[in-house]
């Protein structure tokens, strides 16, 4: 039987930087994948983009990591939220709102980097520390306390032996449910088309987020040999319309998208296949059990909206590596894993609230939310203080 300090369950984006960091603090680290990292669908992965904000980029530094991204990287150097109106019987009523990473005295908000770049630069560092494995088409079986321990039976039929098992293996996590931890879950009835696009104007490394019925379009900067003309676009409906969005010609989508758009970049069309993402909001009820640990999607699962996903995740790995250090003969004790439950789940509960209520107001249909999100977005142009405070809150 292996003995590892950590064992980390998911290999993709959150397990893959859980397994650097803490390889970083000298543990022995293994992380179990259940797919094949050289059949992962190439294909889902240039599809996405991933924004890391400061705070993640700032960890991802002092991890040594970094380095490896930023040439891939795109600057967010602004966000614009522009405010559209669906009030019948009047004229679309717009409004727009700039909020500059200068403005609170930061050169970019943060970087946008694509997810198969990331996978692959993470697991090759991975790989190439001595002191973390990564094991491939394993999952999970079940996990039993042995004293001081937890033993993990793997699909593999390998035994091991582990302080402390963390679960990074998203929403629907084998960790969490062997855990019998429950969930706060609400279907919000909307659907996330993701894609790349090609448009005719420069992006300028600004981000847009375009509010309407049905949900927000957001557009993300990318970084690549086509000079700003490239950006990814996460486009959210209600699920009925996205149907009828899939059911369309490409000359068709194009036009919708267009419109959709505001024509804030031109003439604008998918150079990707669409990916198709149901919206949900899930939050577990608690974050540890009895050696065991939840970090990224399989604590937390929220819309898209303001890069929040992927940064809260890292937050997670973050405050549970920083603790394993406060913590470095008895990791995984109740203690150590009480104080990670009390550091991070008012955070997330407060993001998760955050972000549910500018779901609603960014996509709802009922004037009384429409003029509300409008006399919103007019009182931060306003102030400058409000503005700065919604800045530095959305950074973390």
């Amino acid at each position: 039987m292996r003995y590892f300090d950590i064992c980390i369950i998911g290999g993709g984006h959150t397990g893959l930087v859980a397994t650097l960091a803490f390889a970083n603090k000298k543990l022995n680290v293994l992380c179990v994948e259940k797919k094949s990292f050289k059949k992962n669908n190439k294909r889902d992965l240039e599809l996405r983009t991933t924004a890391h904000l400061m705070p993640a980029v700032n960890f991802l530094n002092t991890i040594g990591v970094w380095k490896h991204l930023e040439s891939h990287s795109c600057p967010l150097n602004s966000l614009n939220i522009i405010n559209s109106r669906d009030i019948n019987n009047n004229p679309s009523k717009i409004s727009e709102n700039t909020f500059e990473a200068k403005e609170i005295g930061k050169d970019c908000f943060g970087y946008n980097v694509p997810l198969e770049k990331s996978i692959k630069i993470l697991r090759e560092l991975a790989i190439s520390k001595e002191n973390a494995e990564l094991l491939e088409a394993t999952s999970l079986i079940s996990s039993s306390l042995d004293g001081e321990f937890r033993i993990a039976q793997l699909s593999n039929g390998e035994v091991i032996k582990t302080k402390l098992i963390i679960g990074a293996d998203g929403s629907n996590s084998v960790v969490r449910d062997l855990s019998n931890i429950s969930t706060f879950e609400r279907d919000t009835r909307q659907t996330a088309l993701t894609f790349n696009a090609k448009h005719e104007i420069k992006h300028c490394n600004v981000s847009y987020e375009i509010y309407k019925f049905g949900g927000p379009l957001t557009t993300v900067p990318i970084s690549d040999e086509f000079e700003g003309m490239h950006s990814s676009i996460v486009w959210m409906n209600k699920e009925d319309y996205t149907k009828k969005l899939l059911n369309c010609s490409k000359k068709e989508f194009s036009l919708k998208l267009k419109e959709r758009s505001l024509s804030i970049l031109g003439e604008i069309s998918p150079i990707t296949n669409l990916v198709e993402i149901p919206v949900k909001f899930m939050v577990a009820k608690k974050l540890i059990s009895e050696r065991i640990a939840l970090i990224g999607e399989a604590a937390h699962k929220l819309p898209p909206i303001g890069a929040q996903g992927f940064n809260i995740s890292v937050k997670d790995i973050e405050t549970i590596v920083n603790l394993s250090t406060d913590y470095p003969n008895t990791i995984g004790c109740f203690e150590m894993l009480n104080k990670y439950q009390l550091k991070r789940l008012p955070e997330i509960l407060g993001k998760s609230w955050s972000v549910g209520l500018l779901n609603i107001l960014a996509g709802s249909e009922q004037i009384p939310l429409q003029n509300l999100r409008a006399i919103g977005l007019e009182a931060l142009n306003n102030s400058s203080f409000l503005k700065k405070t919604i800045m530095r809150f959305g950074l973390g």
